[in-house]
């Protein structure tokens, strides 16, 4: 961004795509969580490739509304809005596990009642 205030479109696009990275984070530390024994690298690497996967889906799916809704393709102004609040939520991702890299090796794992 340039130092200007970002409009309310804009800050609404960014909002949504918080809540999509937001949940589909959650559903696959939730999914690995329920599968027992994972790496962290492993789990990590899933993590990424399902949040950029998200990240991909919102931008082609912002894409596609745009082209049906004016009925023709995003101008060159239009798509680098889309990927700058799609670069943007990339950017400043922050993963639920990013602080887990810090505790001793096998202090996060709880173990079933």
């Amino acid at each position: 961004m340039t130092g200007e205030k970002p409009d309310r479109q804009d800050m609404a696009d960014r909002l949504k795509e918080r809540i999509y990275v937001t949940f589909t984070a959650l559903a696959v530390l939730l999914l690995l969580r329920s599968h027992g024994e994972t790496g962290a690298v492993e789990a990590l690497v899933t993590l990424v490739v399902a949040v950029l996967a998200t990240l991909l889906a919102v931008f082609i799916a912002d894409i596609l509304a745009h082209t049906t809704v004016h009925e023709r393709l995003p101008s060159t102004t239009e798509v680098r809005h889309v990927l700058s609040v799609t670069g943007a939520r990339l950017g400043r991702s922050s993963f639920p596990s990013s602080d887990s890299h810090s505790a001793p090796s096998g202090s996060s794992r709880r173990t079933p009642p």
